[in-house]
């Protein structure tokens, strides 16, 4: 199922340490399970501030990443280190991943947008939320066996960047 996005963040212009912010409203179609999905050419505008003359000047130096969150419910097994004894414990867990999403334009006779697709995440976080992963279970107990329960909050952003640089532009999230 295509999820819809809007911006929450407009154009961002980094200087040293200062940004200035300008509102922008944008919307995008993306799934987060198949990592595909499609941003036209008037939300990048809209997000950028640009002109149609400026966005097919600068096409080609659009990109996208995704970011998502999840806060899971999640359930372990501790198993005594040395020892026979185990425990169930149930907690939450923070989920966080980031990742480049392959942009290809879309054309007819001019940009029209950007087609999302083959995502990869480069960097993954999991942990129990508020708490280091070792923190599930007693001291000198491992934690295994954990067992997703429900998700009970989830966040996507898409992330515009130019040039492919890791500052981001603009902001599309759920």
């Amino acid at each position: 199922m295509m999820k819809k996005l809007s911006t929450c963040l407009g154009i961002g212009v980094v200087t040293a340490s200062m940004a200035v912010a300008a509102p922008a409203s944008a919307a995008a179609k993306y799934d987060p399970a198949s990592g595909t999905g499609y941003v036209s050419k008037g939300e990048v505008q809209s997000a950028l501030g640009w002109n149609n003359k400026e966005f097919q000047a600068n096409a080609d130096r659009v990109s996208f990443s995704v970011q998502t969150y999840q806060y899971l419910r999640m359930a372990w097994t501790c198993t005594e280190d040395g020892g026979d004894g185990t425990l169930e414990r149930e907690g939450f867990r923070d989920n966080y991943r980031y990742g480049w999403i392959d942009t290809t334009p879309r054309e007819r006779g001019q940009v029209v947008g950007f087609e999302l697709s083959d995502y990869q995440y480069i960097v993954g976080i999991s942990v129990p939320a508020g708490e280091s992963e070792t923190g599930v279970c007693p001291e000198s107990w491992t934690a295994s066996g954990e067992r997703l329960a429900e998700v009970e909050e989830e966040r996507i952003t898409l992330d515009l960047h130019l040039d492919g640089e890791n500052t981001i532009t603009a902001t599309l999230e759920t």
